[in-house]
């Protein structure tokens, strides 16, 4: 069963937001969650507090929590149903069902199957994203991505900077990004061995580029995002935004946090290549300018590495082998 409802807009207290405004632009979001109570509500407050010209579509696919996770859900729906939408925020239609999935892939496709159903015949611009029930979104990050790819034009799909929490949400770390290069992407290459993981919350895609791929599948546990961007950079190029879009929250519980199963299931899908240099190696990076009032663009050159990936062995060495890497990047930065 899907529960579904719009906000009420604060300047008509009572009314709901309109069905669709087949002209505005409209971001579609998904959360899978299953016993996310701990952080399910940090992760929607990050979602229906987004300001920015456009609609947000927002749906939760509950995956039968038994946690308290679906009172939570219910009692979010009751607070829309009494004009929950924050002052000076973009409007929200929330959503959420609770049912058996396979995989986490397989509630995320189910979510955007859902979504896709409310916006047909939109005429506006669409993008798209999930984000994890412990995960957030940054302020701004949803008008930074329709600004960035649709100003720009140069690629259907765009991400942030790597940006880390804690479980109390201390932040960690935020990394930056030069570039992301096409080439090594469409390889595998960004699996957090040979090259960093393109960290799946702060990435944002048009709906065209999301059709004409076929969606995530559904079939796969864990490396669903890293198979993603693969079949992406077959059709686009991936932009780079200079800072951070989303935290990705840190802790023993979360499907990602084992790397070795996440890079055993890679290793399922990588074809054999050969020993050699990539060439050609570039990729494209944005920011905005305050002075200009625009967004700008650079491409940038990515360090070449070699394509072979490497085999998941021991913990010591693998980490010999990222020390390496490292200092390949550090020798080759002054090219």
């Amino acid at each position: 069963m899907v529960f579904s409802l719009c906000c009420t807009d604060k300047t008509n207290a009572g009314t709901p937001v309109p069905a669709m405004n087949p002209m505005k632009n409209k971001l579609l979001i998904v959360t899978p969650c299953r016993n996310s109570i701990k952080f399910i509500d940090q992760t929607i407050l990050s979602v229906i507090t987004q300001q920015g010209d456009f609609e947000i579509y927002y749906h939760i696919q509950d995956g039968l929590s038994k946690d308290g996770t679906v009172e939570a859900l219910k009692k979010w729906k009751a607070r829309f149903e009494l004009d929950a939408k924050f002052e000076n925020c973009a409007p929200v239609h929330f959503s959420f069902s609770s049912e058996k999935d396979v995989t986490m892939y397989d509630a995320i496709q189910k979510g955007m199957n859902y979504l896709q159903k409310q916006v047909a015949g939109n005429e506006g611009k669409i993008l798209m994203t999930w984000i994890n029930s412990d995960d957030l979104l940054l302020p701004g990050s949803v008008q930074t991505a329709f600004r960035m790819i649709y100003e720009t034009g140069v690629a259907e799909v765009m991400t942030g900077y790597p940006c880390c929490i804690a479980e109390d949400g201390t932040y960690v770390m935020t990394q930056a990004v030069a570039a992301v290069s096409r080439e090594h992407l469409r390889k595998g290459y960004y699996d957090g061995r040979l090259m960093p993981f393109i960290m799946q919350e702060g990435t944002f895609w048009t709906k065209k580029i999301w059709d004409e791929v076929g969606g995530v599948r559904t079939d796969l546990k864990l490396c669903g995002d890293w198979d993603l961007w693969r079949r992406f950079a077959e059709v686009s190029e991936i932009l780079v935004f200079r800072g951070a879009l989303a935290c990705h929250r840190r802790h023993e519980k979360q499907l990602s946090a084992d790397c070795r199963e996440y890079w055993k299931e890679i290793d399922t899908l990588l074809e054999p290549v050969k020993k050699k240099k990539l060439k050609g190696a570039w990729g494209y990076s944005a920011w905005f300018s305050l002075d200009e009032n625009r967004c700008k663009l650079e491409k940038c050159r990515v360090v070449n590495m070699k394509s072979k990936p490497l085999k998941v062995g021991g913990l010591r060495k693998l980490e010999r082998a990222i020390r390496g890497y490292r200092k390949r990047i550090w020798n080759k930065s002054g090219d």
